[in-house]
């Protein structure tokens, strides 16, 4: 590796660093960045040799452990910011650009008498000078005064059949000519390591520990149940939650609240799964991948825990879902059932908490009693995002099809901390509140329900698009978890 190919790889890394700053959808930010994270870190760890100085099968073998070394740092720092509540795409590229310029910088140490190229001759890897001529395998025949080979050999070795008749060949000198022979024909190929470094091994080696760290280690058995700890840890609110008392003005009354003290789910408040349960529930109209179940609602220190876990779990609805999640509902304990608790205006606020793993679909939001929909009051929702929050109306048009209008607020870290998420639903208006700051509003009456509706608060899986699929999720659940630390409705007297 050249020392401009050195330099460019690099600066490559804070190039796709400032190409964070662009749109996410731009097509540089695109390339460069997946460019970077594919070969940047790989490359500067292994520093594969120049194609032209190799053959297709050892460049091809070169591009693969620099693409799987790449792959297992990210991996290791993307889980690193994980696990501490500080995941970010500039600090994650970041922090690859700064190991990808030492892994790069570092200078190269060649082995004892490693002279030449890929090429070089005997004692590369010995230490022995090249010119050292190995011993010969047996002395000479003493009755037989044989001239000694010239070295280098001479192009064409006399042939045993044209020797003189009053000198038959030894045996040792017919072995040495049939050798040579033998060589010129099929000329010898010194081994080529994989890489341009003796270490090449060791950074292979290297680079699936890596792998394996970041995967978490022994695969689960299929079907088993990996013991891992939902993330963000089950606990107490802190302090310095924002108020959610009503933002608005006006004579409000608190008609419905739950700070989830205790151990367990208040079932006269919630119900685990949509108006539909049958020994759980998911929501095929969306086609998403969890089947919810009662065992993933937790209770403990003032806040309810919803966990989804990367699991194979039966439905009753004849599907094998690949995910298990939880939610809780102020609906039915099934069809035919009264809901626990139906609003009609109101202001509706939730203290919640989102996990960290990007691709999970937390929700925040209001279903008719008539579960039909639209209308649907959006509250507060993640679809697959952690640094942006979606607020949304939906109702029906004037041709009886579906429309939508909604708005993001963002970036804000959702994960690192509770927000309170809050919707003023009222006759001539709708308006969003965030930590207490309104965020937006609706006055188009088309678009302002008047129906009695139901309190969802979920974490599905799977919508809009596909289920995260984690390091190594194939072998190993995934847990994430949206917490709730208190949930309260107030009307106007």
């Amino acid at each position: 590796m050249t020392p401009r190919v050195r330099l460019a790889l690099a600066l490559s890394g804070w190039a796709a660093l400032l190409v964070t700053a662009l749109p996410a959808g731009f097509p540089l930010r695109v390339v460069l960045l997946a460019a970077f994270l594919l070969l940047g870190p790989g490359a500067a760890a292994v520093r594969p040799v120049s194609p032209r100085r190799t053959d297709p099968l050892d460049a091809l073998e070169g591009l693969v452990l620099t693409v799987a070394v790449s792959l297992a740092l990210l991996a290791l720092v993307a889980e690193a910011f994980y696990l501490n509540h500080a995941f970010t795409v500039p600090r994650a590229v970041g922090a690859l650009a700064a190991l990808t310029t030492l892994l790069t910088l570092r200078p190269r140490r060649w082995p004892p008498g490693r002279s030449g190229g890929r090429g070089a001759g005997p004692g590369r890897w010995s230490g022995a000078p090249p010119s050292a001529e190995p011993p010969p395998s047996a002395p000479p025949d003493p009755r037989l005064p044989d001239p000694p080979l010239p070295d280098p050999l001479p192009p064409d070795p006399l042939p045993p059949d044209r020797l003189p008749p009053d000198r038959p060949p030894s045996p040792q000198l017919f072995a040495r000519r049939l050798a040579v022979r033998s060589a010129r024909h099929r000329p010898a190929r010194s081994p080529r390591p994989l890489v341009h470094s003796p270490a090449g091994p060791r950074v292979a080696a290297v680079g699936l520990l890596l792998l394996v760290a970041a995967c978490g280690g022994t695969p689960a058995a299929p079907g088993s149940t990996p013991a891992v700890t939902p993330t963000p840890p089950v606990g107490p609110a802190p302090a310095a939650v924002p108020t959610d008392q009503p933002a608005a003005a006006g004579p409000w009354h608190q008609v419905f609240a739950d700070t989830f003290e205790g151990t367990t789910l208040d079932s006269s408040r919630w119900t685990t799964c949509y108006d539909w349960n049958n020994a759980g529930c998911t929501n095929g109209g969306n086609h998403e991948q969890e089947w919810y179940l009662p065992s993933q609602v937790t209770v403990g220190g003032g806040v309810a825990t919803l966990t989804a876990t990367r699991r194979d779990t039966p439905g009753t609805d004849g599907g094998n879902h690949p995910w298990t999640s939880g939610m809780i509902s102020t609906g039915r304990d099934s069809w035919d059932a009264q809901p626990r608790e139906t609003f009609t205006y109101g202001y509706f606020a939730a203290a919640l908490r989102i996990p960290p793993q990007g691709g999970m679909f937390p929700a925040f939001w209001l279903l008719p009693v008539t579960r039909s929909a639209p209308p649907e009051l959006d509250v507060a929702e993640f679809p697959e995002v952690t640094r942006q929050v979606d607020m949304n109306v939906h109702w029906v048009g004037v041709f009886g099809n579906e429309e939508t209008a909604g708005q993001s607020y963002g970036p804000v870290d959702f994960p690192a901390g509770y927000h309170v998420f809050a919707l003023d639903w009222e006759p001539h208006a709708l308006t969003w509140y965030v930590d207490g700051v309104q965020r937006w509003q609706q006055t188009d009456p088309q678009r302002i329900p008047s129906v009695a509706m139901e309190l969802i608060v979920n974490l599905a899986v799977g919508y809009p698009g596909a289920a995260p699929a984690g390091p190594c999720s194939v072998s190993r659940g995934w847990p994430a978890a949206a917490t709730a630390a208190r949930i309260r409705s107030s009307t106007i007297s």
